[in-house]
């Protein structure tokens, strides 16, 4: 279930747009590679990432969405306007779009921001990290 979900995510972000337009395809899961630059996401599960409800009507995941801007060559970016950019071009593609993503065997019961860190300086750049939950049902 988390593999299918991570697949569907994956697929909304890198699909055309103007979010996967502001990261440049650099969309990635787990970590970005070393000495990523730019603007990029990364994915990532929080720890015990499912959960079931008491009639297991449905499973619930949580993770969380890291946007960064950084640098070319060492340079400091100045500002967070870039990932403040990059921040409203990534709620306006997966906040409340469960009706719009498509994970093999399940249906989206919910897909919703539970909240906002940052932004925060990092060597370099800007980081903004969005956490959400989702709850899937499996199909019948």
């Amino acid at each position: 279930m988390i593999q299918e979900l991570q697949s569907a995510i994956v697929a909304r972000a890198k699909s055309t747009g103007d979010f996967n337009t502001a990261i440049s395809g650099k969309f990635y899961y787990g970590r970005a590679p070393e000495n990523s630059t730019d603007k990029y996401a990364v994915l990532s599960d929080v720890a015990n990432p499912v959960s079931r409800d008491s009639g297991d009507l449905y499973e619930q995941c949580f993770f969380q969405m890291a946007l960064y801007e950084t640098a070319n060559d060492g340079e400091d970016v100045g500002s967070s306007a870039g990932v403040h950019d990059l921040f409203y071009k990534c709620i306006a593609l997966f906040d409340d779009c469960g009706s719009a993503l498509t994970v093999t065997n399940y249906e989206v019961v919910h897909f919703t921001r539970l909240n906002i860190v940052g932004p925060y300086k990092t060597e370099g750049g800007w980081v903004i990290v969005i956490n959400y939950s989702v709850a899937l049902q499996k199909e019948r």
